[in-house]
């Protein structure tokens, strides 16, 4: 009993931080929005504000282009799982490669995205980095720092 008692309270702690992460990164999103000229609330919509992101730092064109590729993704990679467990066929491995490579496409289309993000508040490549591996960190630091938006570094 003890150690599922310890389990359970494990798990609360574990997704209060995670609620406390997920509302300070909003928070931040809200004002990196509003420093870039955009109203703060279109953070709080889950898809519109990875729109709006991609407007104030590239180009809206590669927001629909990940968006359908994530959603190509998830469909390739569900029917390449089923066909492989199902009866592992050649087909299977197809799909599991070509979803590979999407999901590569997708990453590389991330990391510009962020790359784009740090210098449109004038910031460089060692920025870009934190952005990737320390994203909430990075995410807060352009929110509530002293950063300001400079301008989409695609229209210059």
């Amino acid at each position: 009993m003890t150690s599922e008692l310890m389990m359970e309270g494990s798990n609360t702690v574990s997704s209060i931080v995670s609620l406390i992460i997920w509302v300070l990164t909003i928070i931040a999103e809200w004002k990196i929005f509003t420093k870039a000229g955009e109203k703060g609330w279109k953070a709080i919509i889950p898809i519109y504000s990875g729109y709006i992101l991609f407007k104030i730092v590239w180009k809206t064109k590669w927001f629909w282009l990940g968006l359908v590729g994530a959603v190509v993704f998830s469909i390739l990679y569900s029917a390449a799982l089923g066909l492989m467990i199902a009866s592992s066929t050649v087909a299977g491995v197809i799909l599991m490669i070509i979803s590979i490579i999407l999901l590569i496409a997708l990453i590389v289309l991330g990391i510009k995205l962020y790359v784009n993000l740090s210098k449109a508040y004038g910031h460089g490549a060692g920025f870009a980095v934190g952005l990737i591996f320390l994203n909430v960190i990075f995410i807060l630091i352009l929110g509530f720092g002293s950063s300001q938006y400079v301008g989409n570094p695609d229209n210059k």
